[in-house]
């Protein structure tokens, strides 16, 4: 009996044991889980979301055109002008040289032919066709083609043209309408030093494409006459710049930084080797805006008559006259036709015109100059001395009835 009153007390000792060492286990185990553990029964949910990186903007997407920062005056100039910009092709047949052998061979010489490209630029004037050009860029030409930007080819043909002033107006031929025009600004506004960009179509023949090629610079002068290197013609009151102009430039606009035409692209001034300068002319668009209306309404320029004649009066003819200094310098008057505009105008033998449109008369090339933009209608004011006296009076330019009876009208 005693032994079954010990087990008992034995076993419970041990329990007790064992107990107490499970709850110093316990408290060990919690006092060193780490945190991330003692958040094991949170939402997988949120545990996600709490890993979910910082949110950033998205990345600029750029695009094809332009954006604000690039869209300067120059850009959008060109934007404005150079849909009407147009390339202008001619051919002209010529006759080869006969060869020695056919010379000497008793034998009827053969006349071959040969084509020779010619390759230049023009701004649409009209929306139904009608371009404006240079007149050396289509002079003699048998075929004339237009190319626009986009690449379409259409034939064109001569309206007419003005050898004085190296313009001329071409039109795509047939009927068509809608296409774009150049905007034409007022080269009478143009002043050394705003921006300049010439287009057109230099090279041509050598690109794959029918787009317009640009180049920039600066007015460099106005009012500027130049003969250029090789050649005849004495190019008078021109706007000068040094945007580069190349072969095939010539009948192209020069444009302002508004996006106006305001000279027509004409010639160049090369070195003695040929090379380039850097000095460009182009047509004041002024000009070429009347020479073009002119054309279109009569075919050409028609030539006017003053219906007088003259001579500059200079300090070598006022001693070989036996003149006073109180004759002025000017244009001597020496005949009158009668039923004329010097004649309206009241003009007679042996006054003095001193002044054109106050342009004073210092010498021939003033003359000259001031008769250069004279057409058809345009009124001259003109300061006249006579007798001691200074007179105004007004002279309105008619067309030369020679003229007119040659051609036919």
């Amino acid at each position: 009996m005693t032994s079954s009153r010990v087990m008992p007390l034995w076993v419970g000792a041990l329990i007790g044991l064992a107990f107490g060492l499970a709850i110093l286990l316990v408290w060990a185990l919690n006092d060193r889980v780490p945190e991330w553990a003692s958040q094991a029964d949170e939402s997988p949910v949120m545990a996600i979301e709490t890993a979910t990186p910082a949110r950033r903007d998205p990345a600029p997407i750029y695009q094809d055109d332009l954006r604000a920062d690039r869209e300067n005056a120059i850009v959008s100039a060109i934007r404005r002008v150079s849909p009407a910009v147009v390339s202008v092709n001619s051919v002209r047949r010529e006759a080869m040289p006969v060869h020695p052998t056919d010379m000497f061979s008793g034998r009827e010489p053969r006349q071959s032919m040969r084509a020779v490209a010619g390759l230049g630029s023009g701004i649409l004037v009209d929306a139904r066709g009608f371009v404006l050009t240079s007149n050396h860029v289509v002079a003699g030409a048998d075929d004339l083609q237009i190319t626009m930007r986009d690449g379409q080819t259409f034939n064109a043909e001569l309206v007419g043209a003005s050898p004085e002033y190296d313009l001329a107006v071409i039109k795509i031929a047939g009927e068509v309408s809608g296409l774009p025009v150049a905007p034409l600004g007022d080269s009478d506004r143009v002043v050394p030093g705003e921006w300049a960009i010439a287009i057109g179509s230099p090279f041509s023949d050598l690109l794959e494409d029918a787009q317009p090629t640009v180049t920039v610079g600066v007015i460099s002068a106005v009012n500027r006459s130049v003969l250029p290197t090789g050649e005849n013609t004495l190019y008078r009151d021109m706007i000068q710049t040094d945007a580069t102009i190349n072969p095939g430039n010539s009948g192209g606009p020069l444009v302002d930084s508004r996006g106006e035409v305001v000279g027509i692209n004409t010639t160049v001034i090369t070195d003695r080797e040929g090379a380039r300068t850097g000095l460009g002319f182009a047509i004041p668009i002024n000009r070429g805006r009347w020479v073009m209306e002119e054309i279109l309404e009569f075919g050409r320029v028609r030539p006017f008559t003053t219906g007088l004649t003259g001579r500059f009066l200079n300090d070598q003819m006022r001693v070989s006259y036996g003149l006073g200094a109180e004759v002025p310098t000017g244009w001597v008057v020496q005949s009158v036709q009668a039923d004329s505009p010097a004649s309206r105008a009241g003009l007679v033998v042996g006054d003095v015109i001193t002044h054109v449109n106050s342009r004073a008369l210092v010498d021939d090339r003033a003359r000259a100059r001031s008769l250069f933009e004279a057409r058809v209608g345009l009124t001259l004011s003109l300061a006249v001395w006579r007798q001691g006296s200074v007179l105004d009076t007004q002279l309105t330019l008619e067309e030369d009835p020679r003229a007119r009876k040659s051609s036919g009208n």
